[in-house]
């Protein structure tokens, strides 16, 4: 064979695309388990405190942000 190490080559480099590609898929997984914290008013979920308090300001301007210590299990 005149191309044989070519065939492998190109075999070996196949392989490493189609391993490259089975690690792409869905991340709504993470997102599930990134989501710790839920506003008492409305039941939208927050990844963090700080995200809370924006959320707070902008959605529910008149009522006052529960503290941080509230949220911690």
């Amino acid at each position: 064979m005149a191309r044989g190490q070519q065939k492998a080559e190109s075999q070996r480099k196949n392989a490493l695309k189609k391993a490259k590609d089975a690690h792409k898929g869905s991340q709504l997984a993470g997102q599930k388990a990134a989501l710790k914290m839920t506003c008492p008013q409305c039941k939208l979920q927050m990844t963090n405190y700080k995200v809370l308090t924006q959320h707070f300001e902008s959605k529910h301007p008149k009522e006052s942000c529960p503290p941080e210590s509230s949220f911690t299990a």
